[in-house]
Formats: C-alpha cells, sequence, structure tokens
C-alpha cells in the first residue's frame, strides 16, 4: 500500500508542478501582451502623422483594417488558446490603436475652432479611454456567445466603421 501512495502523491506533485508552470507561463505571457499592445501603438505613431500629413482619411482606414485584422487574429488565438497568436493579435491590435488614435486627433485638430481645441481634444480622450472597458463588455457578453465569436463580431463592426470612414474619404480633398 505504502508505494502506491508514493506514486500517487508524486504524480499529484507532478500535475501541481505542470499547472503552477502552466500559470506562470500565461502570467508571463499576459505580461509581454500588456507590454507589446500599447508599445506597438507607440512604434506606429510617426507613421501615422507622416500619413495623416498626406490623407488624413487614410490613417483612420488603416487603423480600423489593423483593427479589424487584430480582432480576427484574436478570435483564433481564443477559439485555439495559443499565447502566441495572441501576441501576434495584440501587436496587430496595438498598431491599429495607435493609427486610430491618430486619426481621431487628427480630425478633432482639423474640425474644432482654435478656441475649443483643448475642450474637445479632452472629449476625445475621454471618448477614447472608454474602450479600456472592451474587456469586460467582452466578458459580458460570454454569458451569451462565445469569445471568439464576440470578436469576429467586433471585428464585423470595425470593418463597417472601416466602409464609412473610406467612403467618407473619397468625399475630401487630400489633408495638406
Amino acid at each position: 500500500m505504502m508505494p502506491t501512495r508514493k506514486v500517487r502523491a508524486a504524480a499529484g506533485g507532478a500535475r501541481a508542478a505542470s499547472v503552477t508552470s502552466s500559470t506562470a507561463a500565461c502570467a508571463a505571457a499576459s505580461r509581454l501582451i500588456t507590454a507589446v499592445t500599447p508599445g506597438a501603438g507607440i512604434i506606429v505613431a510617426p507613421f501615422a502623422r507622416w500619413l495623416a500629413a498626406r490623407h488624413r482619411t487614410a490613417t483612420g482606414a488603416i487603423g480600423l483594417a489593423a483593427v479589424a485584422l487584430g480582432l480576427l487574429i484574436a478570435a483564433l488565438a481564443a477559439a485555439q488558446a495559443q499565447p502566441v497568436v495572441a501576441l501576434i493579435a495584440s501587436m496587430v491590435l496595438g498598431a491599429g490603436y495607435g493609427l486610430c488614435v491618430a486619426y481621431g486627433l487628427t480630425e478633432v485638430a482639423a474640425l474644432a475652432p482654435a478656441h475649443r481645441l483643448a475642450r474637445l481634444t479632452s472629449y476625445f480622450w475621454t471618448l477614447a479611454y472608454r474602450g479600456f472597458l472592451a474587456p469586460y463588455v467582452i466578458t459580458l457578453c460570454t454569458g451569451a456567445f462565445s469569445p471568439p465569436t464576440i470578436l469576429i463580431g467586433a471585428a464585423a463592426l470595425a470593418v463597417i466603421t472601416l466602409v464609412a470612414i473610406a467612403y467618407r474619404g473619397t468625399r475630401q480633398a487630400p489633408a495638406r
């Protein structure tokens, strides 16, 4: 009886070590993704400014395309539980975030009268920061839909917005 208990205890310890190792790997991946996403947004900032100076609508269109692609990659990562795919999604989503923020700020600057620019910019940032609620909203929706389905739906919304922005951009002259 004694050897069996030792074998079972050893097997239980191996499982516990495996779970602990897996949890540590997930935590490390989460930390990396948390850093990579805004980092990608910062990295694309010079490109976003350059693009906005040439055609301000293109910044928003490319940003929304990146967001849609990033959400589709994130849906794949959620369906397969693959941290590497999630990391790729975070890079693409971060780049889309950076481009969309640059587009939004460019639009505010172009549309706001000088005496209202600060106020309207603060409104923009207030609305932009509400985007940080998206993970919470996704979590709430998981009672009715799977995370990949929610992410695909969000990608569809990004594409619809992209079409609207692109249509609007065809009716405007390039920024100078």
